[in-house]
């Protein structure tokens, strides 16, 4: 018969005897330490002394900070509504504005700014471009009117300089609320 060998049955129990065997409680210490992998971290950084960084820039140097309260993107339908019906409304060149003082029972404290860009002023990357350079000129302008605006663009607007893009724009800025009537 092919097969495995068996292997011998353990001894009968012994009274007083256990099948276990005595092993001390105490294990000897392995004569080196035990290896553990490197964690991932970057250990090329210059070890110095860890001090906490500070929370933000000085008050006077924050971005988006317009008429004392930050700039904040139109995101309610009830702002976005205010805009299709616009109260004052500004033009120069390829970029036109429309402001709408929000609603008289609750009016806003900031201004909320939405975009508007054209596919026609280019692909993803250039429309991009031009939201981030206007938003740039937003942030830098302190003294716009608490309302909903809405800045729209034509193609020629993503041909401009900055320095052009940005009087004009400011120019729109400050000219949409004009009109409104209080």
């Amino acid at each position: 018969m092919g097969g495995r060998p068996h292997s011998p049955a353990p001894p009968p129990a012994v009274k007083g005897r256990t099948r276990e065997a005595h092993l001390p409680t105490q294990h000897p210490s392995p004569s080196q330490e035990a290896r553990f992998p490197c964690p991932d971290v970057d250990e090329g950084r210059p070890c110095r002394a860890e001090v906490p960084s500070p929370q933000g820039p000085p008050p006077d140097q924050r971005v988006g900070q317009l008429s004392g309260q930050p700039v904040a993107s139109v995101r309610s339908r009830k702002h976005f509504d205010h805009l299709r019906r616009p109260q004052g409304r500004a033009a120069r060149g390829p970029i036109r504005v429309s402001f709408h003082p929000g609603d008289p029972r609750e009016p806003l404290s900031r201004p909320l700014i939405a975009y508007a860009i054209d596919k026609r002023c280019g692909n993803a990357v250039t429309r991009n471009r031009l939201r981030r350079r206007l938003r740039a000129v937003i942030q830098s302008e302190r003294m716009l009117e608490p309302g909903a605006y809405l800045v729209r663009t034509d193609p020629a607007a993503a041909t401009l300089e900055f320095a052009e893009l940005r009087t004009l724009a400011l120019s729109c800025l400050r000219d949409a609320p004009q009109g409104v009537r209080r």
